[in-house]
């Protein structure tokens, strides 16, 4: 019989998880060699992964951020607003680059969406150097993470939250009595206002994942794993990833 999930090793796993994405269950292949292709890329990977065998050739996972965009034409900034001109960027690089796997365009953040937050860490892709956290400020981080990242460093960082600065901690909900300083700051009006501001940034946000960047060229359910077994899962779909890299 076999073992359950949770009663196998992390190596007996990691098997199970390589022979389903080499079954190709549920695919439509384009041909026989689109399938042959597909096994033959998810088994580099596993080889290099595993090191039990010598891959045929190093696994090629670029991940360049916005060299893809500039071979299309665009600038770090405009890849930051213009999705359709992004999606032709990427797919250009995917057809005359043809890597093994591909990450998607995720990291490439909504412009507005951090218009709106009056997000300070970075100016378009630049970091912009400045001392966000104080010698003084470990004790708290170190006392509670959640809380010093919640009330702390990101209306620090992120004007346009800086109301949540003055909630309460969360700890305030082990008991009902205790419940009420948390409802009433979050009615507070600059409270309000950061929540809108989150709830708004998080709708550009979503609109612009689900519209480009992320399916960007490949749908994917699992965040986490762009690029290499999602790739490889839908790698049929498109005849251009189904071309023997040379």
């Amino acid at each position: 019989m076999d073992k359950k999930w949770e009663e196998m090793t992390r190596e007996q796993r990691q098997e199970v998880r390589f022979e389903r994405w080499l079954s190709g269950d549920g695919l439509d292949f384009k041909s026989p060699a689109a399938k042959s292709e597909y096994q033959k890329r998810i088994t580099r990977l596993k080889d290099a992964i595993q090191l039990k065998k010598t891959p045929d050739r190093v696994p090629i996972f670029p991940f360049g951020t916005f060299f893809m965009p500039q071979l299309g034409g665009l600038d770090p900034k405009g890849s930051m607003y213009d999705v359709d001109k992004l999606t032709g960027a990427m797919m250009k690089y995917l057809t005359e680059f043809d890597p093994d796997y591909w990450s998607s365009a995720i990291i490439i953040i909504n412009g507005p969406a951090l218009e709106k937050l009056d997000y300070k860490l970075y100016k378009w892709y630049q970091c912009i150097e400045a001392e966000y956290m104080k010698a003084e400020d470990y004790d708290t981080l170190i006392d509670d993470p959640t809380d010093f990242w919640l009330r702390t460093y990101i209306p620090r960082i992120i004007p346009g939250l800086q109301g949540l600065q003055d909630i309460p901690s969360l700890m305030s909900v082990i008991e009902l009595p205790c419940i009420w300083p948390l409802l009433f700051t979050l009615g507070l009006p600059h409270v309000q206002e950061a929540l809108a501001n989150l709830m708004e940034a998080g709708r550009l946000g979503h609109a612009w994942a689900t519209s480009g960047p992320v399916k960007l060229p490949l749908r994917t359910k699992k965040p986490r794993r762009w690029g290499m077994c999602n790739l490889s899962a839908e790698l049929p779909k498109h005849p251009m990833m189904s071309l023997p890299t040379p």
